[in-house]
């Protein structure tokens, strides 16, 4: 039995979906009204209530009625299931699924998102060392 079966899958990729767009939302809220503040106590306050809030967020849920649009019924065909049949599962081809792709694409975009944070870190690393050789033997 596999560890996350389809359905938990997909829940989960449209939570990291939605967390990823709540967090957008309150990035640019940042970025137009917060990034000049000179408060820069209300500028951490925001952030970490955008990272915490961006977590919780997808957790509301909220309910509207539409009054004005109503269901169409949808007619489906009858469909028969014959004995008779039987499939070769190792000839068919595993076709990927939505899920499965957008998982990919997600995962491939948080690997480059840590490897420009591992490349930053390293800069900065060296930047300071070679920032503290600087100014030991200064004389200023």
């Amino acid at each position: 039995m596999p560890i996350f079966s389809s359905k938990k899958l997909i829940l989960m990729i449209i939570y990291l979906f939605e967390v990823s767009f709540s967090w957008l939302i309150f990035y640019l809220a940042y970025l137009f009204f917060l990034q000049q503040e000179r408060f820069f106590g209300v500028n951490r306050a925001y952030l970490l209530v955008a990272l915490i809030g961006g977590l919780g967020l997808p957790f509301l849920q909220i309910e509207t009625t539409n009054t004005y649009l109503t269901p169409l019924p949808i007619l489906l065909n009858e469909i028969t299931i014959g004995t008779g049949q039987n499939i070769d599962r190792s000839t068919q081809s595993h076709l990927w699924n939505f899920s499965e792709i957008f998982l990919i694409i997600y995962l491939i975009g948080v690997f480059i998102g840590l490897l420009r944070f591992a490349l930053f870190l390293k800069n900065y690393i060296n930047y300071t060392k070679t920032g503290l050789q600087k100014t030991k033997y200064s004389t200023t």
